[in-house]
């Protein structure tokens, strides 16, 4: 999700060290809440965009991530770094954004409760996946936390997707296509432990261990996610809205 916040300005190049100008990913507009606002104010000063995030951010760096450089550095030209986390796109994103256009380009319209009619407690905020990501049967894709990338394209007029960034669930955007019964295809969970340089698909999330997937509820509680989740469990944990039980395999 990539947007401008406070709404003070639209699409289109920003002002930099001007309030509401800079352009940034959700993983910038939170740093404030992280303890770093310090940091969110400095790269307002460099740039107008926070696809210069020049600043390694240990909390977006997950232990587990066997594809994480020392540091979470991964472009040292620019320099840029990375993050072992996404953010659910069914939760931040608006759901309304025309066609041909990013939903992650489109300004987020998370809301607690209203938008969590179906309990924090029950839905997937934020997941793990490999910062870097390809292999012989896909594109090689790296994460920056400043910037979505366009690795996966998932426009909201596609019936694939709904953004840029990995899928938790890809099947449409949020107000339409909704399954209300069987069982989505298996292409759709994050994928299986394997190797970060080995089949990895950056257009999903991954297990980092055969121990689970590490996500992150609306409550604030983190948890791990087997990988004998069914798709049907594991849908209705991604959507905050679908009003449909979690399995008992959850």
């Amino acid at each position: 999700m990539v947007g401008y916040y406070p709404q003070t300005t639209g699409a289109g190049s920003g002002t930099a060290n001007t309030p509401g100008n800079t352009r940034g990913t959700l993983f910038y507009f939170i740093l404030p809440f992280m303890e770093q606002e310090a940091t969110q104010k400095q790269m307002a000063t460099i740039h107008n965009d926070s696809w210069y995030c020049g600043f390694g951010i240990k909390t977006y760096i997950s232990p587990a991530d066997p594809s994480m450089p020392p540091g979470g550095l991964l472009d040292t030209s620019s320099p840029r770094y990375g993050t072992s986390y996404a953010p659910n796109e069914w939760v931040f994103g608006s759901g309304n954004a025309p066609p041909n256009v990013q939903i992650s380009d489109v300004r987020p319209a998370a809301s607690i409760p209203r938008t969590f009619s179906d309990g924090t407690s029950n839905v997937v905020v934020f997941a793990e996946k490999f910062t870097q990501c390809g292999g012989s049967s896909t594109s090689f894709a790296a994460y920056f936390w400043g910037e979505t990338g366009g690795t996966c394209n998932r426009l909201a007029s596609s019936p694939n997707g709904i953004g840029s960034l990995p899928g938790f669930y890809n099947s449409g955007p949020p107000a339409t296509n909704w399954p209300t019964s069987g069982t989505p295809s298996v292409n759709n969970l994050p994928q299986a432990p394997k190797g970060w340089n080995n089949g990895c698909d950056p257009c999903r999330l991954q297990f980092s261990s055969a121990g689970g997937l590490q996500v992150g509820l609306g409550d604030g509680s983190v948890r791990s996610v087997s990988t004998g989740v069914t798709a049907t469990t594991w849908v209705s944990a991604v959507h905050p809205s679908d009003g449909t039980p979690l399995g008992s395999d959850w």
